[in-house]
């Protein structure tokens, strides 16, 4: 009993011992986590300072390599009232004002369709070939020669023909002869056939001259038939006419060399009188017209400096155009007495609001803005008097310069169209 009191005093006091073994361990742990801490705290920082390196060098970088200036310039214009005169000479190698020439033709066609109808009596037609196997004497034959065809019927000539003589190694002369029914009617339409010379009959030469249709006769015919009205043709002739006056104008407009223009009133148009009237089947007709348009042209700058030089007086700046000098009314002198092919020089009037535009030197405004200040941007520009507003887009929009190379401003004027 005393050795187990004994054992137990001993666990009891091996238990005591034990105690503060267990309580130093712990602080040393605790003092270990606080230092690693520490380290974080200051990789942290030094990431923050390597960022806010990399952010500044960042902006630094963009403001350098893409910053670029635009600028929108608006030019001084002002309109002038204008009525004057002018003369121009054709084709001038001086500093006169010239003018060229342009030459076009066209035609136009439309189709008729009858709308009334009336009784006609119509004879046939076509061509004969009349030969010579009599002599080697040509032979003449008067206007309305009577011919007898092989059908029966006679036809006439419709002029007075020479038939040649045959040659030397006996090949019958020949010749072509408009001819035409005796008699209206479908009766002498006919397809080829042989003709013998009526006035030769009873004679040597009846055999010895002869003929042959060269195609069918044709377009005989007596009763009614659909017809187009002479008012019909009359207002279809003057539409075609005017169809193909606007057509040639357009199409010598499309190929107008760059930098000239034709005014209206320097255009001519003369149309073919040979007017082609061709019917169909269907009682109707195709209108044919031919036309030709000349003109006179002038270079739209050289004509410019004219209208300027008369505009601005010698005290104010003349480096300006007018932009308008299509829109102009222009007036050509005498046109009724003007030849077109014989013309050398020519008068006319111009009138109208012509609107004047100042050119603006941009290389100048250039190296004056070069690496210039935001806010100064007014200043400068307020001293060109043909400047009459200005935009300015600076990127990066933090910018207050405007870059100090020539290729990184970007200048345009919005000059008129």
């Amino acid at each position: 009993m005393h050795k187990n009191l004994f054992q137990d005093m001993v666990k009891a006091k091996n238990i005591k011992q034990k105690k503060p073994q267990t309580e130093v361990v712990l602080p040393t742990k605790t003092k270990t986590v606080l230092y690693k801490k520490d380290e974080s705290t200051k990789t942290r920082q030094t990431l923050w300072f390597v960022a806010l390196i990399a952010v500044v060098f960042l902006v630094f970088s963009v403001s350098v390599l893409f910053s670029k200036a635009d600028i929108t310039i608006s030019p001084k214009q002002k309109e002038f009232d204008l009525n004057s005169s002018f003369s121009a000479i054709k084709e001038s190698n001086d500093n006169s004002l010239s003018f060229d020439t342009v030459i076009l033709s066209d035609s136009e066609s439309k189709d008729l369709q009858a709308t009334t109808s009336e009784d006609v009596s119509i004879k046939a037609t076509g061509t004969v070939i009349l030969y010579n196997a009599f002599s080697t004497n040509a032979q003449k034959l008067k206007i309305d020669t009577r011919l007898e065809g092989s059908n029966g019927k006679m036809y006439k000539t419709m002029s007075a023909i020479v038939i040649p003589g045959m040659s030397a190694d006996k090949i019958p002369g020949s010749v072509e002869a408009e001819v035409y029914a005796d008699v209206a009617g479908v009766e002498y339409n006919s397809d080829p056939i042989d003709f013998k010379i009526f006035g030769f009959k009873n004679s040597p030469k009846y055999e010895k001259f002869y003929g042959r249709s060269k195609s069918t006769i044709t377009g005989g015919f007596v009763g009614q038939r659909p017809q187009i009205s002479e008012e019909e043709k009359t207002n279809t002739q003057n539409e075609i006419k005017d169809k193909l006056k606007n057509k040639l104008i357009g199409k010598v407009e499309s190929q107008l060399p760059d930098g000239f223009v034709l005014f209206s009133d320097a255009v001519f148009v003369d149309f073919d009188p040979n007017i082609s009237f061709v019917t169909n089947k269907d009682n109707g007709a195709t209108m044919t017209i031919k036309g030709t348009l000349s003109g006179f042209i002038f270079n739209e700058e050289n004509l410019s400096k004219t209208l300027i030089n008369t505009l601005l007086t010698k005290d104010q700046d003349m480096n300006a155009y007018v932009s308008n000098t299509k829109a102009l009314i222009f007036t050509l002198v005498n046109k009724d007495d003007v030849s077109f092919v014989n013309t050398k020089n020519i008068t006319f009037t111009l009138k109208g609001k012509a609107n004047v535009v100042w050119k603006v030197d941009q290389n100048l405004v250039l190296q004056d803005l070069i690496n210039s200040n935001k806010k100064d941007f007014n200043n400068i520009l307020a001293k060109y008097l043909n400047i009459a507003s200005a935009d300015l887009a600076l990127r990066p929009i933090w910018k207050s310069t405007l870059p100090d190379k020539i290729d990184k401003i970007n200048i345009s004027v919005n000059y008129p169209k």
